[in-house]
């Protein structure tokens, strides 16, 4: 009684009776057929992507419900929003003080040239768009393919072959969409991207150094000449660290923010390059005969590096041979490339 306080207890009445509910249903899952067992993961990203080209712009929060409808894992909504990054799909804003994504929007649809000939589509396409592209392409001998991405985290790959730039702009001029969506032509994508990219020490100099240091339940040190990171007990020494809280924070720490209690934030692939950089520790490396373009794994080409050497194909990087590869990267553009992040 919530007057006077005082308790009874009463036995349940006989469940069984005649006035009892319905039974709960009995489902045998066996003769249930999988909810996704007529979808691939290629065709779960094309559709993902599709939905941002729907939508044009949104939060971070749009573009990671987006995501987690295609894999609720942390790490694939993250590498998802990398590779459409990457791939010239999407611009992002981050928060410098965080290096969170607060905002994106799809990019204008481009048929960037390939260095081996041809070109791919970055950016906005629809379905009306693709069939539009095809025939007008097929007019002049050429040809429209879609490939996977394959192990990768990226859509497919929409690839233009058998035009020349000049038939690649009249093909351009002839599809349809609104003037923020006129697909344009990008001759020699990668190499006009790679030739406007500042040196990493610039981006290094531009990172918020000022940021609280964030509390930790684990911290863990980048070896640049191992390529690991390594357990330790703090972060008080001048370094490149890894702290486990909430989420995983990249900082830098120097003598000068120590003293302040305070670090430099960065993300999880620029701070292994910086640290490759001030260290003078390359991860980067080439093989001319193969045109690759190599590194350890997880230590990505960062932001709009990585940008420039997938224009070159079109194609994600894919791990060979335990190195993670760029594939047909010509030498001039590996070189190109390799002095912005060794300066």
């Amino acid at each position: 009684c919530r007057k006077c306080g005082r308790s009874e207890f009463f036995t349940l009445k006989n469940r069984r009776g005649p006035n009892r509910g319905p039974d709960a249903p009995v489902f045998d899952i066996s003769r249930i057929d999988p909810i996704r067992a007529d979808l691939d993961v290629d065709r779960l990203r094309d559709a993902a992507f599709d939905a941002l080209c729907f939508a044009q712009q949104g939060g971070s929060g749009a573009l990671e419900r987006t995501a987690t409808q295609v894999d609720p894992g942390r790490v694939f909504v993250d590498e998802f929003e990398r590779a459409l990054s990457v791939l010239g799909h999407l611009e992002l804003e981050r928060d410098p003080r965080t290096m969170q994504v607060t905002r994106w929007d799809v990019t204008p649809p481009t048929l960037s040239e390939r260095t081996k000939g041809g070109y791919f589509l970055a950016g906005f396409r629809s379905r009306r768009m693709l069939e539009e592209l095809k025939q007008r392409v097929n007019d002049l001998d050429g040809t429209v393919s879609v490939e996977s991405q394959s192990e990768s985290f990226g859509p497919s790959v929409v690839l233009v072959e058998g035009i020349d730039e000049e038939g690649a702009r009249a093909v351009a001029a002839q599809l349809p969409g609104s003037p923020e969506h006129r697909v344009v032509v990008q001759p020699e994508a990668a190499r006009a991207l790679t030739a406007v990219l500042p040196p990493l020490s610039a981006v290094a100099d531009c990172l918020v150094a000022d940021h609280p240091l964030p509390a930790a339940q684990k911290v863990e040190r980048w070896d640049s000449r191992t390529a690991r990171w390594n357990l330790v007990d703090s972060s008080n020494s001048a370094g490149y660290y890894r702290l486990y809280s909430l989420r995983p924070w990249y900082v830098i720490r120097t003598a000068e923010n120590i003293d302040n209690g305070q670090v430099t934030i960065a993300d999880a692939r620029l701070i292994k390059h910086i640290a490759a950089l001030r260290e003078g520790e390359p991860l980067v490396g080439y093989d001319c005969e193969k045109e690759v373009l190599y590194m350890p794994i997880g230590a990505d080409l960062p932001g709009l590096y990585g940008r420039a050497a997938v224009l070159a194909s079109g194609f994600l990087p894919v791990i060979d041979q335990g190195v993670l590869a760029y594939r047909h990267i010509p030498p001039d553009l590996a070189f190109a490339l390799m002095a912005r992040l060794e300066s």
